[in-house]
């Protein structure tokens, strides 16, 4: 494997890693906080209360006997005295709770609630909960009710505390925006890309584009991890929730790794269709379940389907050959999923309350396949540009007389259409270039040609076009030029010729004399000299020219070159 395609995991290893610890920092209780003590009054459903830890979890998948229900209990927090009083503003913190609702007392008075309380058809359990607290209702020894709605799961994963609220401001926003608003913004960004992504798509229809498959599972995927979102009160109930986001989870399996493949240019393996198979069955068997605790005990289940996703693509990647920017991100994202799948299957084996953080491992993984595609984009677009530049130079050299730079015949029917304001035209002949070149060779008659043309780019405009008609023949096609100034640039074009001779003047541009350079007639190096016949013709008229017109035009300008020679003798 080459060294730069390990860039894109290291890259994944060091975000992967900030991400667990910035997590396990956000959940620890922080200095200066009175946490509950140790062990609580617990009463579940159907069931007397009992003394029980303060971190516990009941779940359907963990326990057979499990009941919905409301799970009470009480727990004792001890507040400093000296931190008491009026000036001081406290909250009640629960950073993580199992559980679809929940309502709390502290002293015998109601605090808050959140949730629907009445049939748990809310989804609150991975937001963390803030309840702020009027300073006369604390005191030093303090009694905290709370009630949980379990429809599928309850429990207190992470110890709650009181903490003073103006010194925890900046650690309250942040677990508040880590656990809720982060994953809001995330799916919001995930939505807009898939809709992105498809557009461009679509844009190379009828050629199926891969991207259209990744931009649908990034759509799927903003509204499958809805699940991990705060919902007060849900819209339908909570088992139809859950299996609309459980669908959602494997098709966008089956679509992200049908995208992942083709957007690789492999083919479908045997893993692969293997894989595809069992989300699709999971998918119809999320269907049957008509309660919310046979809901989880499936799902919990088909979750380990989706896992080798993950693994699979980490595995294409390492084997991937190319090292374009394009596969750096995709590595990067492939790493962060795996890694974070990796730390939340340890998790359920050696801390089965544990916060989970594979889901923000899979929206990195959605964000940086959008990565991918931009910058994948992005190369093929700067390949384009370079394509049609070259294509250009090509086309343009195709237009250019190579012994004098201008252009040839072929950049008429062009320059033409584009002509859709009045211009002019200047017709140009070389006078004596036979005789030059019977003089002095060809050699000095192509020197007089080039200087001839050099003459012309100094005396007409940058824009104006200078076409090579004929041996000794020019067109100059002058867009948004009157016919005065063309005759005013005809003129300047006369004392540019007679710039190339000694002492014309300090306003001539310097260009060397044409010299006859030891030619047949036995000259040696001296001046040639000559002229040429310039007529002039302009078209008034706005909009586009015919080719008829443009060839009426042409021949009145030959015209007015022709009376011009014979006025000349």
């Amino acid at each position: 494997m080459r060294l730069r395609p390990l860039i894109g995991l290291a890259a994944g290893i060091v975000v992967a890693a900030a991400l667990y610890w910035s997590f396990s920092s956000l959940y620890r209780t922080p200095e200066g906080a009175s946490v509950a003590d140790s062990t609580i009054l617990l009463k579940t459903p159907g069931r007397e209360a009992i003394r029980s830890p303060l971190i516990w979890y009941r779940s359907a998948t963990k326990d057979a006997a499990f009941g919905p229900g409301l799970f009470e209990m009480v727990m004792d927090i001890a507040v400093p005295e000296g931190t008491l009083g009026s000036h001081h503003s406290f909250s009640l913190v629960f950073p993580y709770v199992g559980g679809s609702a929940m309502e709390v007392r502290v002293n015998g008075e109601w605090v808050g609630s959140r949730g629907d309380m009445a049939e748990g058809r809310s989804s609150i359990w991975n937001a963390a909960k803030v309840f702020p607290l009027r300073p006369d209702l604390l005191r030093k020894e303090n009694r905290i009710e709370v009630a949980i709605r379990g429809v599928y799961e309850a429990g207190i994963i992470v110890a709650p505390y009181i903490v003073d609220t103006k010194t925890g401001a900046l650690r309250l926003s942040s677990l508040l925006f880590a656990s809720d608003t982060a994953i809001w913004m995330l799916c919001g960004a995930i939505l807009i890309i898939g809709l992105t992504i498809i557009t461009l798509g679509l844009a190379t229809l009828p050629e199926f584009d891969p991207r259209v498959l990744l931009g649908v599972a990034g759509i799927a995927t903003a509204f499958f991890m809805a699940d991990f979102l705060a919902f007060e009160y849900l819209p339908l109930p909570l088992l139809e929730f859950k299996r609309v986001v459980v669908i959602l989870r494997h098709l966008v399996a089956i679509v992200f790794m049908a995208g992942c493949l083709r957007l690789l240019g492999r083919k479908t393996d045997w893993f692969a269709r293997v894989f595809m198979a069992i989300q699709g069955i999971c998918a119809i068997l999320v269907l049957f379940p008509g309660t919310m605790v046979d809901m989880k005990r499936l799902y919990d289940r088909t979750y380990l389907t989706v896992l080798p996703l993950q693994f699979y693509l980490f595995y294409l990647m390492i084997r991937e050959r190319k090292s374009k920017a394009s596969h750096q991100f995709l590595l990067f994202g492939v790493s962060v999923a795996v890694l974070a799948v990796i730390r939340d299957i340890l998790a359920a084996f050696l801390w089965p309350d544990a916060v989970l953080v594979s889901h923000f491992g899979f929206m990195i993984l959605i964000l940086s396949v959008a990565g991918y595609v931009v910058t994948d984009m992005a190369d093929r677009n700067r390949q384009l540009v370079r394509e049609k530049r070259r294509a250009e130079r090509y086309r343009e050299a195709s237009m250019r007389d190579p012994l004098t730079g201008a252009f040839n015949r072929n950049i008429i029917p062009f320059v033409r259409e584009s002509l859709t304001e009045p211009f002019s035209l200047v017709a140009l002949d070389m006078d004596g270039l036979k005789s030059i070149n019977d003089r002095y060779g060809h050699l000095a008659g192509d020197r007089v040609l080039q200087d001839f043309v050099a003459a012309m780019g100094q005396a007409f405009r940058k824009d104006d076009y200078i076409v090579r008609t004929g041996g000794d023949e020019f067109l100059a096609i002058l867009p948004r030029c009157p016919a005065e100034t063309a005759r005013s640039l005809a003129s300047k074009l006369r004392g540019e010729m007679a710039c190339a001779l000694p002492g014309t003047g300090e306003d001539c541009v310097d260009r060397e004399a044409v010299t006859s350079g030891g030619g047949s007639g036995g000259d040696n190096g001296g001046i040639i000299r000559y002229s040429a016949s310039i007529g002039t013709a302009g078209s008034h008229k706005a909009g586009p020219i015919s080719e008829q017109g443009f060839q009426r035009l042409v021949e009145k300008a030959d015209a007015d070159l022709y009376q011009a020679k014979m006025a000349r003798g």
